[in-house]
């Protein structure tokens, strides 16, 4: 038990100790940037996780961690922490949230809230206290001996205005079932979801006479209702609207719907409203099993469920938007650009006419009509698996598309939904690496579905960013390729045909890290990266401005020289860009699926520049410099006086 009290108190030395049951922690707040959400975080929490898997290491058993907060703890920056960074998502994962509610106070409270709010011109959900009950997923109500049945049922009423989903539950002196606090609907994803269809439609299940809940009073808290003669709690209050999407025969994008959530995670309220909440299950090109999605604030996540779609199942996709003030028409038509109708062959050429074919098509059919092509087709009737060791040997996924373009048996096999199954069951989760080289040779279909392919593909040609490395870029991760395919559709969304972008590796050598992680004291600096623009002279010939830049980490010093959660700041160095022809504007953006970094440069000519937010030790950044040893950013130049350079994402 993490339990939070104000005061500098040390935490590691009695976290897990023998005779010790909880951790008595001081809650400080440590302003950090977690991707596109600048936040603010308990910094504690990373210091107790490191210490919790410590021991769990050294062999000592460990059921959950359970974080019991202040009163005045808002949840969300919590549940970032925990989402958002990987020392903790790695080995944690986040049950759910309860929350305590007053039954003798709530009341009152809220209605201060309103006035107090109105007075200042806020609003009354940047409370922590309507936090709490919003962002519950399960309410306990203690205090319900010291007031009348009445009352609880106003409470009731005034907590489901505000979250109409979770459970209530009532306690007298704290005497409640400890399995109340454990056995809940998860905070991520459920494998049932049928209840997002029906959504809009008003109150449901909570108002079932059908309980099993009961108190000293003879009474639960989910059948007050029944026991009133008003009507329902509207699902469309003041506070708290929802609607929901049913898209039937219809699958996302992935790549298209990673975008979309990434706008998503940084909407402006007063444009699109504010997003508590949103949840869905979907169907995926390209893929067989289903993903569930949720969304709590600007904390977006996905996940693959166990559970495949049948042959005789329909696809659809559906999906649940709870919150204030939202812009339904924005929502819905962002959620629409990622939809595409569900197919299970992709262009299938031998279903086209002959005389419908391109020349090259038809090339590529008189190829794959050879006896290679036969020998392809027995050995995937008759060994599925040396089939697709047979691909992974493929060095270009257009020769790979080439081939599903023969007949219907290549297409299921190569555009089929349980392709990628068979390409893990070859090389092992984990323990595949791809690239897209240099000559824009792209080789990623043994980690990412042929539609994953097609879209990055489709828009790097558009966005045509430049690969720096020599050697292209290596991928480790399906999240890796799907970041720089989100990077290449950002990039044809801006449209600029005066910026240049360019796809380049800031790289750190090993005993540098090392050195660095063993004294964060230190500074480091990459290596140089080197970008030309091509221009014209003044009699109209080529030339080439050349700008290079360095990444550098230095750390920021703290008042009391506290070095335990020591921040550090990034900062940009511009070398050698006063012999350029003409003045540049340049902004740099990180590719990783895991943080985004931004920093905007007015001037080449400015020998430094520095981010604004601060990284810790336990930060994404500092986690992914130490295992890959290299910060990949993309690079957008464009002459100065022809116009903004755009922003590549909502904070930028």
């Amino acid at each position: 038990v993490i339990e939070n009290e104000f005061g500098e108190i040390a935490i590691d030395k009695d976290l897990l100790e023998e005779n010790a049951s909880k951790i008595t922690a001081a809650e400080q707040l440590v302003v950090m940037d977690n991707g596109c959400m600048c936040c603010t975080v308990r910094g504690d929490l990373l210091a107790a996780f490191n210490s919790i898997a410590a021991r769990v290491d050294e062999g000592n058993h460990l059921d959950s961690v359970v974080i019991e907060t202040t009163g005045m703890a808002n949840p969300v920056p919590i549940i970032r922490t925990i989402h958002n960074t990987p020392l903790i998502n790695s080995r944690f994962s986040v049950k759910g949230v309860i929350t305590l509610v007053d039954a003798k106070n709530i009341l009152n409270r809220l209605k201060e809230l309103g006035k107090e709010a109105g007075d200042l011109g806020n609003s009354v959900e940047e409370d922590e206290a309507f936090q709490q009950i919003m962002f519950a997923d399960k309410i306990v109500i203690s205090k319900i001996d010291l007031v009348p049945l009445q009352a609880i049922v106003d409470v009731w009423r005034r907590i489901r205005e505000i979250n109409q989903k979770a459970p209530m539950i009532g306690c007298v002196r704290g005497q409640l079932d400890p399995n109340e606090l454990s056995e809940f609907a998860t905070f991520g994803f459920n494998e049932q979801d049928d209840d997002i269809e029906t959504e809009q439609h008003g109150a449901c299940d909570e108002h079932c006479a059908d309980h099993s809940h009961t108190h000293s009073h003879g009474h639960t808290v989910e059948c007050f209702d029944s026991h009133n003669d008003n009507s329902p709690v509207s699902r469309h209050n003041k506070f708290v609207v929802t609607f929901s999407m049913v898209e039937h025969n219809k699958q996302i994008n992935p790549l298209k719907f990673a975008w979309w959530i990434r706008k998503l995670a940084t909407m402006k309220k007063e444009d699109q409203g504010i997003l508590y909440r949103a949840k869905g299950v979907l169907s995926v090109a390209g893929m067989d099993q289903k993903m569930a999605f949720h969304a709590v604030q600007d904390i977006m996540d996905r996940h693959i469920l166990a559970s495949r779609w049948s042959l005789t199942e329909e696809r659809s996709c559906k999906i649940v938007f709870i919150g204030k003030k939202l812009d339904e028409e924005w929502l819905r038509g962002g959620f629409e650009s990622c939809l595409e109708p569900h197919s299970r062959f992709i262009g299938c050429e031998n279903m086209i006419p002959s005389q419908l074919l391109t020349e090259k098509k038809r090339q590529i059919l008189m190829l794959s009509n050879n006896s290679e092509r036969v020998n392809l087709e027995t050995i995937y009737k008759r060994c599925t698996v040396g089939f697709y060791n047979c691909m992974l040997f493929l060095d270009n996924s257009k020769d790979v598309a080439r081939l599903g373009f023969t007949n219907k048996l290549m297409n299921a096999a190569v555009f089929g939904e349980g392709a990628m199954c068979w390409y893990q069951q070859v090389h092992g989760i984990g323990k595949l690496k791809v690239n897209h080289n240099s000559e824009n040779v792209v080789n990623l279909h043994g980690l990412v579905p042929m539609s994953i392919v097609k879209t990055y593909i489709e828009s790097f040609r558009l966005s045509n960013p430049k690969i720096v490395p020599f050697k292209g870029l290596n991928f480790q991760s399906a999240e890796e390729i799907e970041a720089a395919g989100v990077t290449w559709l950002e990039i044809c969304n801006l449209a600029d045909d005066d910026a240049k972008s360019f796809v380049a590796e800031f790289a750190y050598r090993r005993e540098t890290l090392d050195r660095f992680f063993a004294d964060p004291e230190l500074v480091i600096t990459s290596s140089i990266v080197k970008v030309e623009y091509e221009t014209e002279n003044e009699f109209g010939d080529p030339q080439w401005d050349i700008i290079k830049f360095k990444l550098k980490l230095r750390p920021e010093k703290t008042h009391d020289g506290d070095v335990s959660l020591l921040q550090h700041r990034l900062s940009v160095q511009l070398v050698g860009g006063k012999s350029a022809s003409q003045i540049y504007q340049v902004s740099l953006h990180s590719v990783h699926p895991k943080y985004q970094i931004h920093v905007q440069v007015e001037d080449h000519r400015m020998p430094i520049v520095e981010t604004k937010e601060t990284f810790h030790k336990y930060h994404a950044l500092m986690d992914s410099l130490n295992n890959e040893m290299k910060v990949r950013m993309l690079i957008r130049v464009k002459p100065d006086g022809n116009g903004p350079l755009g922003e590549m994402c909502g904070c930028c």
